[in-house]
C-alpha cells in the first residue's frame, strides 16, 4: 500500500500500472486514504483533556447577558418559560444546547455539541452539518453540583461559584470520555471520508469516460481515478494540520490533473500498440 501511495503521489504516469488491481484492493487503498484524512480530527480530540483558561473565558462570554430559561431541580432540567430549546454558540466548532424536546440539526455548522436534556447530558459530533456520532455523558444525579442549579446564573461572568462547579464537572467528564470520543470520531470520520472519495472517484470516472469515448473500460477508469485522489488526501491532511485551506484546493486540482495524465498515458500506450 505504501508503494502504491508513493507512486500515486509522485509518478502519475505509472498509475496505469495499477489499473489491473481488483476492486477489493482499490477499496482497501481508499480506506487507507480515508484513515489518513481523519488523523487531524483525532489528534484534535485526543489533545482536548481539559478546558483551557482561554476557552473558559470564551464559554462564559457566549452566555453573558443571554436569557437562559432553564434550571435543574431535583436532577431534572426544567424550563422557566415557554422555550423548550435554546442554542448557544461558543465558536465555529463548539455549541451548547438546552432542550426538553427532540434535538434537531443546528442552524449553523458546528463540530461539537453539548446537549442538556431532561435527565442527562450528551455530546454530539458533526461533520459538514450532519451528525456522525453521539455519546451520553452523564446524568445530573451523578454530580451533587448539578442536583439543583439555576442555569440563568451562566449569564453572569462574575458568578464564580456557578462557573467553578460547571467547569469542574466538565473537566471530569472530558477525562472520562475523550478515549471513547476519539474512537467514535475515528470511525465516523473514516467512514464519511471513504464515502466521499468513492463518490469523487465515480464522478471522475464518468467524466473521463465521456472524454475517452469508452476506449478505456469502466474498471480501468475507476481504478485510475481512485489512485489519482492521493494528492487530494495528503493535501487535505496538511491543510488541517497547518490550518491552510488553500492547500486542500491545490490537492483537488492535482487529483484531476493526475487522473488526466494517467488516462492519457494509457491511451497513448494503446495507440502505439
Amino acid at each position: 500500500m505504501i508503494k502504491r501511495l508513493k507512486t500515486a503521489l509522485f509518478v502519475p504516469t505509472e498509475i496505469i500500472n495499477m489499473r489491473v488491481d481488483s476492486f477489493g484492493l482499490v477499496f482497501a487503498y481508499l480506506l487507507l486514504l480515508a484513515f489518513i484524512m481523519m488523523i487531524p480530527a483525532c489528534i484534535k480530540v485526543a489533545r482536548f483533556d481539559k478546558i483551557s483558561f482561554d476557552n473558559r473565558v470564551k464559554i462564559q462570554a457566549a452566555f453573558k447577558d443571554e436569557e437562559i430559561p432553564f434550571t435543574i431541580v431535583d436532577n431534572k432540567l426544567t424550563a422557566t418559560s415557554d422555550a423548550l430549546l435554546s442554542d448557544y454558540y461558543i465558536d465555529n466548532d463548539f455549541m451548547v444546547t438546552l432542550s426538553l424536546k427532540e434535538v434537531s440539526a443546528p442552524t449553523k455548522k458546528t463540530m461539537y455539541r453539548i446537549v442538556f436534556t431532561e435527565n442527562e447530558v450528551s455530546i454530539y459530533y458533526y461533520l459538514n452539518g450532519s451528525n456522525v456520532t453521539s455519546l451520553p455523558m452523564f446524568k445530573y444525579e451523578e454530580y451533587d453540583e448539578l442536583t439543583n442549579i439555576n442555569l440563568k446564573h451562566a449569564a453572569s461572568e462574575e458568578n464564580y461559584d456557578f462557573w467553578n462547579d460547571i467547569f469542574n464537572v466538565a473537566n471530569k467528564e472530558i477525562k472520562k470520555y475523550i478515549p471513547y470520543l476519539t474512537i467514535g470520531v475515528a470511525i465516523g470520520y473514516t467512514f464519511a471520508n471513504l464515502v466521499i472519495m468513492l463518490a469523487i472517484a465515480l464522478l471522475l470516472t464518468l467524466v473521463q469516460r465521456m472524454m475517452t469515448r469508452r476506449i478505456i473500460s469502466f474498471k480501468e477508469n475507476y481504478v485510475i481515478a481512485s489512485y489519482a485522489l492521493s494528492p487530494m488526501v495528503v493535501s487535505g491532511l496538511l491543510s488541517q494540520l497547518f490550518s491552510l485551506r488553500f492547500i486542500y484546493f491545490i490537492g483537488i486540482i492535482l487529483a484531476i490533473i493526475y487522473n488526466m495524465i494517467a488516462t492519457n498515458q494509457l491511451l497513448s500506450n494503446r495507440d502505439r500498440n
